[in-house]
């Protein structure tokens, strides 16, 4: 149930902040985000605790920079956002993508980033989110279904189970 609020937040938030990437196509991209809560001063005092560059997209990077925007008592609204924000700008620098793929780049992170943030304190699991066709998600449906597990656990336990033959 947790987990549903976060994405249903999440598109909420990131639909109106991001053009859809088909809009993004024929507009090209830019990163269009609000101005951060306290204007130039705190934007300026939490950019030293972001990741940069690639180092978004590491998750032990990533809950670091969670953690200490965290302990500075910076809203979770606030942490996405600026998280978000930081990483716009490495993507809409990357010359081999679209528009469109600027678009769709960016709103993953917004969600990966979302459930770091949204995530129960005690969790230690890194939430991903990964786009299936509609017959996969039923196929994995009812394999979930046939064995009494979550379609969440039954994702789980196969790509585990995928990582330990493939080593």
């Amino acid at each position: 149930m947790h987990k549903h609020v976060i994405r249903a937040f999440t598109l909420v938030l990131f639909g109106g902040l991001l053009a859809g990437p088909a809009q993004a196509a024929s507009a090209g991209f830019a990163c269009a985000f609000r101005q951060l809560e306290g204007g130039d001063a705190l934007a300026a005092d939490l950019k030293p605790l972001l990741p940069r560059g690639e180092a978004l997209n590491d998750a032990d990077n990533l809950n670091n920079a969670v953690s200490a925007l965290r302990q500075r008592k910076v809203r979770d609204a606030v942490i996405v956002d600026s998280l978000v924000s930081a990483y716009c700008p490495v993507v809409a620098d990357d010359g081999a993508l679209t528009a469109a793929q600027k678009a769709t780049k960016v709103q993953r992170y917004a969600m990966r980033v979302s459930g770091i943030v949204y995530a129960p304190p005690d969790a230690e699991a890194i939430l991903l989110t990964v786009p299936l066709a509609p017959s996969v998600a039923n196929k994995v449906n009812a394999k979930a279904q046939a064995v009494g597990v979550t379609p969440d656990t039954w994702i789980a336990n196969a790509v585990s189970a995928a990582l330990q033959t493939a080593q």
